[in-house]
């Protein structure tokens, strides 16, 4: 065949088809699905209420779907099914997934597929190919190859002239492969043309609806692959859901790509995601036309709308809805333990304390389940215990509270520290940590830990904080360490040989160089009762002093009580730790020096003394005494002293003293760590700045931390700092290795302790978990497959490179919305607080702005509301615009706010709002004898209600009254009433009277005079008979509304009906019972004319007779 021209009839012939079908009634699943396939495809805008497909229900177990519901499954009704799924707003990817494993069993060898038995069928295999060619990897691994027998088997089976057949019965073979060769084939239009000549004046195909339904798809194909399409109706084919995941959860990666048809310059697209309680998110393109959402801790349905806008017009052109399900997940992403102490003494009677966390992704809230686990030696378990906590929806690091264990163990060892996460006692995560279990004599010793602020970070995480805490152990630890005034107090008699003279120099400048930098040193010559050096910390002073003590020739007498009673006043300073230091011959000049201490004093101020005798040759007698008073000064004191002789030298007998001045639980204190480079050394600060930096050729950073001592009870805290803002990690932060840390024990031992590298777990906040599948049969193949993008033709698409896209976002000017509320009511105003920034670039000093509403149930509903934002010299401007709903619609909507930049309207910000129809309370009562059936409820303005009034055995219904509502007279008398719900509430009431005997005549005639009465006095308040029944015909049983609230009104036994605006009683129960005597009198009188008539007539008669 010769290619033919496209002939515009073919849209009329389109049309007049599809609404032939829209009139047609459905008889089974195959019309069911044809037809809503004809009329999605030709829609221009989204609109809720089209009938959907309740494709749950008609699903069998098997996957497949069959001619009806609970029919045997079948290729054609599931391919059908399949592909209605695809174009329906709702989320169906689980049932698609069911269906596609269904197909792909039922596949021939030939590569076709058949109706039943084994014969394939060319109209099957290409519907089959047509819906899945879109989407291999949903069909089976081997997709390609599959879809490819089946072109083959297609395209072999088609003739020159008559296609695959053109009459009544093959039609639909020649439509059908024709529709699924029609995007990658040249011979399209020649099979169109071919079909059209059997188009009907009445547009259909042999008045069928399956052959006409096919016929418009396969026009809509043919214009949409040759971009015939009227490009002013541009088209939102269909939106593709796509995930990593085959099924959707917390925190998952949606990919949204619109196919979009009929794309002009000067239209963009606006993705939004909305849900419940006012859930909106605008999505920003990830290039390729396609839009990212994190569906974060959100659960339920959303739905994706995707409008494309005029920018120069700000008008909506065309918008479409697509649901996603967000299915309930829990998962737990890691799980971490901080332990301390990392290195256990034996013996110490210390705790080791352990405290989980885990890091949870999910959108609901439960319990979890930490439980530890110590285990040692050939797996035995020494320690096992649980802890529960609430983690999830809005608590994504959840930490549990502390285990603590004395370990009984004997040996040095090493235990493992198992810790497990359950949920509903799964297991859900394990890790695994280990303790040294070390032995030793000393008394005194450093632990050392560390802390991480978070042991999990996201994208939302600005800082991390690694904590070294280094912690002074011993008999005395709780005893804090306070700063210390040290005063040293040097013996300069002619009995200390110079030697030693300079020795204990030497001692004094050991004591100073292990203080601390807040402690003060104090230096007095004992000989000489004055000072050395006063109390100070500087270090030029203290080390001036020292020389000049240095120089000095020993001579003169010894004043050691005086000297230490005389300079305990000077310890003159609150909260700080005192101690004397004394080194001395130990002799004394007796009659000079004070007979004995101040105790009182030396206790007072609670000063402690530590002394150094520098035993020399004198005579036993004096070394006694020496002792002697070296034994008392440093109990008074509460100290102790040491024999220079006994330690070989002064050095080492300072250096034995150190540990009790200072109360040292370890000396030559080093740290050293490894800072690893995936974050830069410059993001990192330091509280105490290391004493060496070094750096590495691999680009990593050494820092160490030295220290001469750290006293019993001290805690030193080293804090490193990491700036992370404006980083992103994709996977876990190697942060600090190689972490060593020694000291030297009172026993002179070199301890040395290795740490484990610190790693920081990175969430980001994209879960890998697959959340379930809600009442899944047991017996169901789970086997799942991804939701791909379909590749097509450049021409249906709106592609652009994502370097443009890059481009354009760069100095873009934002704007952001807040509404006054996003629940409101019909009529109410709704505030629209809007800004913009970063418009210095304008070139106007005002722009257009506009709020744009679009109702997800009707996205034809679009409600426009323009302003005017004035652009100030600041960079930031605001205004407020006033939405006004009274003439809106009830629904859920989207609102979107756009300003006019560089001359096209932007949608800068997305918002979700319910607006609500107004509720009403209706009150409906009873008086006595009788009921009415209980309408009473809330009612929306306008609705219709039935009121049914029922008297009881002995009464009569009356009237109906109420003061909220005006009735007219055939509904006040009328016990079954139609009123129709004002703007208002309405308390409305039956009234009820005893019957009354018909034949009493005295009083009929009162009756009948009490009502003729009655009459006259209605009509003089301006209501005639021809006026009421002109009221009666007008209102046609509608109830009118009055401006009263429920609340201030008041039940009344009367009731007002409205005529040219004046009140008309009603009647009474009489009025009724005079009528009926009025008919009853008007028979009888007829009766009696009846038989006057006929007497007549006879009578009449007989004279004629007689006449003859």
């Amino acid at each position: 065949m010769e290619n033919l021209a496209y002939e515009e009839s073919l849209a009329d012939e389109k049309e007049k088809a599809l609404q032939w079908l829209k009139k047609s009634e459905t008889k089974s699943n195959d019309d069911i699905f044809r037809k809503f396939l004809a009329i999605t495809q030709n829609n221009k805008l989204v609109n809720k209420n089209q009938e959907e497909i309740e494709f749950a229900e008609l699903q069998n177990k098997d996957g497949g779907f069959g001619i009806s519901k609970d029919y045997k499954s079948d290729v054609l009704d599931t391919i059908l099914a399949v592909e209605c799924m695809e174009k329906s707003e709702k989320d169906n990817s689980e049932k698609i997934t069911k269906a596609v494993n269904y197909l792909n069993l039922c596949q021939n060898e030939d590569g076709g597929f058949a109706f039943s038995g084994e014969k394939s069928s060319s109209y099957l295999t290409a519907l089959v190919y047509r819906v899945i060619k879109g989407n291999t990897a949903s069909f089976n691994k081997a997709g390609k190859e599959t879809l490819k027998k089946c072109r083959e088997y297609i395209k072999s089976n088609e003739k020159d002239n008559t296609l695959w057949g053109t009459d009544e019965e093959t039609m639909k073979n020649s439509l059908m492969c024709s529709l699924a060769l029609a995007e990658d084939d040249d011979d399209t239009l020649n099979r169109i043309s071919v079909i059209s000549n059997k188009v009907a004046e009445d547009g259909s195909l042999f008045e069928d609806i399956e052959l006409t339904s096919l016929y418009i798809s396969l026009v809509n194909e043919y214009e949409e692959a040759a971009g015939k399409l009227n490009t002013g109706n541009v088209l939102i084919k269909g939106i593709k859901i796509s995930s990593e995941k085959e099924r959707i959860g917390a925190y998952s990666e949606v990919k949204i790509t619109p196919d979009i048809i009929g794309m002009k310059d000067n239209y963009k697209v606006i993705v939004v995601v909305s849900g419940k309680e006012g859930y909106s998110q605008m999505l920003n393109t990830e290039g390729n036309n396609t839009y990212l959402w994190n569906t974060e801790n959100n659960i339920g349905t959303f739905e994706v709308l995707v409008s494309i806008v005029d920018n120069i017009k700000g008008e909506v052109i065309a918008s479409r809805l697509k649901a996603v399900e967000v299915l309930e997940t829990f998962e737990v992403q890691s799980v971490n333990s901080n332990i301390s102490p990392k290195a256990y003494k034996i013996n110490s009677g210390k705790k080791i304390i352990i405290q989980p966390s885990a890091y949870v992704l999910s959108n609901v809230s439960d319990e979890i389940t930490a439980e530890v686990s110590i285990i040692g030696d050939n797996e035995k378990v020494l320690y096992k215990a649980e802890n529960k906590k609430i983690g999830g929806e809005n608590l994504k690091e959840v930490i549990f509270d502390d285990f603590t264990y004395v370990p009984d163990i004997k040996d040095t060892t090493i235990v493992r520290v198992q810790t497990k996460i359950l949920r509903k006692g799964v297991e859900q995560k394990t890790k695994n940590n280990y303790v040294k279990i070390y032995s030793s004599t000393d008394e005194n010793r450093i632990d050392i830990d560390y802390k991480v602020s978070s042991n999990f970070i996201d994208t939302t995480t600005d800082n991390i904080n690694v904590d070294f805490s280094l912690s002074g152990k011993g008999l005395s630890e709780t005893i804090k360490r306070k700063p210390m005034d040290i005063m040293i107090m040097l013996d300069s008699s002619g009995s200390m040989s110079k030697e030693d003279w300079k020795k204990a120099v030497d001692g004094a400048k050991l004591i100073i160089d292990n203080k601390q930098p807040e402690d003060r040193v104090a230096m007095f010559d004992v000989t000489l009762n004055r000072y050395i050096g006063d109390f100070t910390n500087n270090e030029k002073e203290i080390n001036w002093g020292l020389e000049r003590a240095y120089g000095k020739e020993p001579n003169g007498g010894t004043f050691t009580y005086y000297a230490i009673n005389y300079f305990s006043g000077f310890f003159d300073e609150d909260d700080r730790d005192r101690v004397i230091y004394l080194f001395t011959d130990g002799t004394r000049s007796q009659g000079i020096d004070s007979k004995t201490l101040d105790e009182d004093k030396i206790r007072e101020k609670n000063i402690n003394i530590y002394g150094v005798y520098l035993e020399n040759d004198y005579s036993m007698e004096k070394i006694e005494e020496a002792k002697e008073i070296m034994e008392y000064i440093t109990e008074v004191g509460g100290g102790r002293w040491v024999n220079s002789k006994d330690n070989g030298e002064i050095i080492s007998s300072v250096r034995e003293l150190l540990g009790d001045i200072f109360k040292m639980a370890g000396r030559n204190v080093k740290l050293s760590m490894t800072l690893e480079n995936d974050i830069p050394f410059s993001k990192i600060s330091f509280d105490n700045k290391p004493d060496e930096v070094i750096k590495n050729e691999d680009g990593t950073t050494t820092v160490i931390y030295n220290r001469n001592y750290l006293r019993v009870g001290e805690d030193r805290n080293l804090d490193i700092k990491y700036d992370i803002s404006n980083m992103f990690f994709e996977k876990d932060i190697n942060l600090i290795k190689d972490i060593k840390f020694s000291y030297v024990d009172e026993n002179d031992e070199n301890i040395e302790i290795n740490l484990d590298d610190i790693k920081i777990g990175v969430s980001n906040n994209k879960s890998s978990a697959i959340p379930d599948i809600k009442n899944e049969d047991e017996s169901e193949d789970e086997s799942t497959v991804k939701i791909e993008k379909k590749e097509g033709n450049s021409i249906l698409s709106h592609n652009k490179p994502e370097e443009t896209i890059m481009d354009e976002n760069k100095g873009q000017v934002t704007g952001k919305m807040s509404l006054s509320d996003n629940r409101v009511y019909v009529g109410d105003d709704i505030t629209a607080d809007i800004n913009l920034t970063d418009y210095n670039n304008l070139e106007k000093k005002k722009t257009n702005t506009r709020i744009v509403l679009i109702n997800k149930d009707d996205a034809n509903r679009i409600y426009i509301t323009d302003g005017e934002m004035e652009l100030a010299g600041s960079n930031e401007a605001g205004e407020k615009i006033t939405v006004k709903t009274k003439s809106y619609e009830e629904g859920s909507y989207i609102a979107i706010y756009m300003a006019e930049i560089n001359g096209e309207m932007t949608a800068l910000d997305v918002a979700g709002i319910d607006i609500l129809e107004h509720i009403y309370i209706l009150k409906v009562t009873a008086g006595t004898g009788g009921n009415v059936e209980d309408k009473s409820g809330e009612y929306k303005k306008n609705k219709v209600v039935t009121l049914n009034a029922k008297a009881n055995k002995g009464y009569v219904f009356d009237k109906w009254v109420s003061e909220d509502i005006s009735l007219d007279i055939n509904q006040v008398n009328s016990s079954q009433i139609n009123i129709v719900m004002p703007d208002k509430g309405v308390r409305i009431k039956a009234v009820f009277v005893k019957e009354k005997n018909a034949g009493r005549g005295k009083d009929d005639k009162n009756t009948v005079k009490d009502n003729k009465n009655k009459e006259e006095t209605a009509n003089k308040r301006g209501g005639s008979k021809t006026d009421l029944n002109h009221s009666n015909k007008a209102k046609n049983n509608v109830a009118s509304i009055d401006n009263r609230s429920v609340k201030e009104e008041k039940e009344s036994e009367s009731v007002k009906y409205m005529e040219n605006g004046k009140s008309i009683l009603s009647p009474t129960t009489g009025d009724f019972i005079t009528r009926d005597n009025i008919r009853i009198m008007i028979l009888i009188q007829c009766i009696a004319l009846i038989i006057i008539c006929v007497a007549l007539k006879k009578n009449n008669r007989k004279e004629q007779e007689g006449v003859q």
